[in-house]
């Protein structure tokens, strides 16, 4: 078990996931708990043609692939060079040309592209913001609002704390908690502290007492 954030290890970690991962799997309409929670997360976006998304730890595009129905633009960024390759490989085998892809992350997500100018106005993270550190999430979430047009949206489902993970020890695989070994879940409260302290209205939906989505909305 380790205390801190390790992003070479977690990059790592994720360019050697297989095509049948269940953390990583490209199908939207795979039976899991990520897949509960993603398809409750997009519809908390609240889309329309107007919107501009960014999908942040994209991975191999499991709900880029499927807001780029129901928006005008996708931008999925994330830290695996392999990952997104196999996206932008699922997208154009689909003939989708409202999506890019580009390497970025939660601490820099300007790594590859200035995602500023295409003017996003929602955002989602869907299993991928739990492995940074309680400081790194609230530093994160400034980092969106940097590039979030106003009015806009955020929407995070992820693992969380809403009960002690310790009285749902037999639920850790379920969810998919590594037990800290790169994972890093925080409170609800915590989350929910932090985006409050950045001016949002926030909404919380408890999917597990480990997992819940936030939804964050900024007027």
């Amino acid at each position: 078990m380790t205390d801190k954030y390790d992003r070479k290890k977690v990059e790592m970690e994720f360019d050697g996931m297989g095509e049948d991962s269940s953390i990583v799997h490209w199908d939207a309409n795979r039976e899991d708990i990520i897949t509960t929670v993603g398809r409750k997360a997009m519809d908390l976006l609240d889309l329309n043609k107007k919107d501009v998304v960014l999908d942040m730890g994209t991975g191999r595009g499991r709900w880029a692939l499927e807001i780029s129905q129901k928006c005008k633009m996708v931008l999925g960024i994330d830290i695996s060079n392999n990952l997104l390759l196999s996206a932008k490989r699922i997208a154009e085998s689909r003939g989708i040309e409202n999506i890019s892809y580009f390497r970025g992350s939660f601490e820099n997500p300007f790594e590859e592209m200035d995602l500023r100018k295409y003017r996003i106005n929602k955002i989602i993270a869907i299993y991928a913001m739990h492995h940074l550190t309680d400081p790194m999430k609230k530093r994160a979430v400034d980092n969106m609002l940097k590039i979030l047009q106003r009015p806009g949206i955020i929407v995070i489902g992820d693992l969380m704390w809403s009960e002690p993970p310790e009285n749902h020890r037999e639920k850790w695989d379920e969810v998919y908690y590594d037990e800290g070994d790169s994972d890093f879940p925080s409170s609800v409260e915590y989350l929910k502290n932090v985006f409050v302290s950045s001016g949002a209205e926030v909404e919380y939906v408890k999917i597990h007492p480990l997992v819940g989505i936030i939804k964050a909305k900024f007027v």
